[in-house]
């Protein structure tokens, strides 16, 4: 078989590709690049993040692959006589769309921030930030010390979410999405709520819209603790796709087991 060669430029759009010091991940610079783009939105979109249903992968090619989306703001100018000339896209499935991407202008601050994809603020890390800072207008003018200062928020995450907001095509960005009515609201939950105090989880399998990282600091954000094994003192395990055997001890000792959606409720 021939020998892998990492590639020099990335395969989307030919840009120069770049590899920061000290990662090892080779990144596309380029802002609209089209596979940067469907990624984005597939991001933004998700269950995880603004969790607006009906935009799936296939959806999204036909939006870009037209010039429909450009960036997430163009999302919610979209027409329903535009939609409805996509392939698979009736008059009811797109009423639907555009109903979910209306009520998804108000959602929380935290699914907001994740959606936008800000390099190291996971789910986790985005719960904290929202609580905090309560709108993105504070978090626009906050300086990397004040970002460091918050609990649960080390030195890569501020400067990470520092440089994504004091960025000129960012802040236009946020700026257009405001201009269309995308309003996030500040999170329900306050700093002070230990909703899950006390309650002891494992987590096992893996989830689609958490990284394990981001679903140990939601639990801990609330007052709950992460453990690595199953006993009698576990609460609840949650549970993605190939749990193990994990998944076969809470069932036998009687342990709460949640899905992935049933996880997102509890922490809601």
């Amino acid at each position: 078989p021939q020998p892998f060669v990492m590639p020099t430029r990335c395969p989307a759009c030919e840009t120069q590709l770049e590899r920061p010091a000290n990662e090892v991940v080779w990144r596309c610079p380029n802002r609209v690049c089209p596979a940067m783009l469907r990624r984005s939105l597939q991001h933004f979109a998700s269950r995880g993040a603004m969790n607006i249903e009906g935009i799936g992968e296939s959806l999204i090619e036909q939006l870009v692959d037209v010039g429909l989306v450009k960036n997430f703001a163009d999302l919610y100018n979209l027409d329903a006589a535009a939609v409805e000339s996509l392939d698979r896209m009736g008059q009811k499935s797109t009423a639907k769309l555009l109903a979910e991407l209306t009520r998804s202008k108000t959602n929380t601050l935290w699914r907001f921030l994740f959606g936008l994809g800000i390099r190291h603020v996971g789910a986790g890390a985005a719960h904290v930030l929202a609580r905090r800072f309560g709108t993105i207008d504070a978090l626009m003018v906050a300086s990397v010390g004040e970002l460091e200062g918050v609990s649960e928020i080390g030195p890569v995450v501020a400067a990470s979410a520092h440089s994504f907001f004091n960025d000129t095509q960012n802040r236009k960005l946020l700026h257009a999405l405001r201009v269309v009515g995308v309003r996030p609201q500040a999170d329900p939950v306050t700093v002070s709520t230990q909703s899950l105090a006390g309650k002891i989880f494992v987590l096992t399998g893996t989830l689609a819209s958490w990284s394990r990282n981001d679903a140990r600091q939601a639990i801990e954000v609330l007052g709950g603790k992460v453990m690595s094994s199953v006993s009698k003192r576990t609460n609840y395990v949650v549970t993605g796709s190939n749990p193990g055997s994990k998944l076969e001890m809470a069932h036998k000792i009687g342990v709460s087991v949640l899905d992935e959606t049933e996880f997102g409720k509890l922490l809601k």
